[in-house]
């Protein structure tokens, strides 16, 4: 193997490792219940609807990150600012496992894990491009895994740690909340995976190998930022972008919460979110692989289409086990379409600007 070849691939392990530190953003949904318990022990006053605001808030934060990543990168280095952002996320789980105050938590978490997450997640996948230019789908698809992959690893490390024996949690108002003892274990879960975090992100930027010769040339660049703002195609992709996420962004953040409502056993639905994951670990290789050979509407279309049948079904499959399981496990699949996808599509459009 040459020595341009092993740097491309474990450039592509970097990026791997890189991306299941940004597929925190995704763990909400696993986590949440947890978090609202332990805050409303603390805080009587707190409910799930205030908790729940960490999400959207977060995916504000990642917004800003992803737009802050190709300035940060140009002006701190692609490597810096893998650095920067994956000890952000990490640093944002310590913290979590200090503070009690509810909005000092959602602020914490929002900013840090959103921001950090944002910028590591489009960031990781840029060195990989330059190693394999005639095949972006497929890396893509292959580092994306990686972000799929967190909620396996870190939703059953945060189960594993704060539930263990799985104690159901108990109706109180239109919340469920588990026991003390469950309860008392979540500072300990956000301070061993926030220091896995850390460890996950060094790791993974003395990895990562940027080609040389590119990032001395993007040294110098500017994104033509008013050029692209009077793009009609530049609008479209971003409101087909935005709208395809709203239902995905819904589920990952309220599977499990939503399902303990009406499935009384708190492990089924972690193991629900692993298989989920891994099903999303193998869409975020196939669906951008297909990119490679159809269109990005045709791709597009059959992934939204699957959320337009699943919206509908959702309220009717939670009154079964199987039926839940099934319908979650093949949406994640279905959805993990949406940010590789749009990743490579946008790269596709734009890229000629800058090149």
């Amino acid at each position: 193997m040459t020595d341009y070849k092993l740097k491309g691939l474990l450039t592509v392990v970097g990026g791997v490792l890189l991306n299941m530190v940004a597929g925190n953003l995704n763990n909400w949904g696993a986590i949440s219940p947890y978090v609202t318990s332990y805050l409303a022990s603390e805080n009587h006053w707190v409910n799930s609807s205030m908790v729940y605001n960490a999400l959207p808030y977060s995916f504000l934060g990642e917004n800003l990150g992803v737009m802050a990543a190709p300035y940060l990168c140009r002006k701190l280095g692609t490597r810096t600012c893998l650095l920067v952002a994956g000890l952000m996320m990490g640093v944002a789980y310590l913290l979590c496992s200090v503070i009690s105050s509810p909005h000092a938590f959602i602020g914490c978490y929002s900013v840090l894990v959103g921001v950090g997450g944002g910028m590591l997640t489009i960031t990781s996948m840029w060195p990989s491009w330059d190693y394999y230019p005639e095949s972006k789908g497929m890396v893509t698809g292959i580092i994306m895994g990686g972000f799929s992959s967190a909620s396996i690893v870190f939703s059953f490390m945060f189960t594993w740690i704060t539930n263990p024996h799985n104690s159901p949690p108990v109706s109180k108002g239109n919340d469920m909340v588990f026991s003390s003892e469950v309860n008392n274990k979540v500072p300990s879960a956000f301070f061993w995976v926030g220091l896995v975090l850390c460890a996950m992100t060094c790791v993974g930027v003395a990895l990562v190998r940027p080609v040389s010769q590119r990032s001395k040339s993007e040294s110098v660049k500017k994104f033509p930022v008013t050029q692209i703002l009077k793009l009609g195609t530049f609008w479209n992709l971003f409101f087909v972008t935005l709208t395809s996420f709203v239902f995905w962004h819904f589920v990952s953040g309220c599977y499990k919460s939503f399902g303990l409502l009406y499935i009384d056993d708190d492990h089924f639905l972690t193991f629900i979110g692993l298989a989920a994951n891994v099903s999303g670990v193998l869409g975020r290789w196939f669906w951008p692989t297909l990119l490679d050979y159809l269109p990005f509407k045709v791709v597009l279309t059959l992934s939204l289409s699957y959320q337009v049948v699943c919206s509908g079904l959702i309220w009717f499959a939670v009154g079964n086990k199987t039926t839940y399981a099934v319908l979650i496990i093949s949406l994640f699949f279905a959805t993990a379409s949406l940010f590789p996808c749009a990743a490579v599509q946008t790269n596709k459009v734009f890229g000629v600007l800058h090149d």
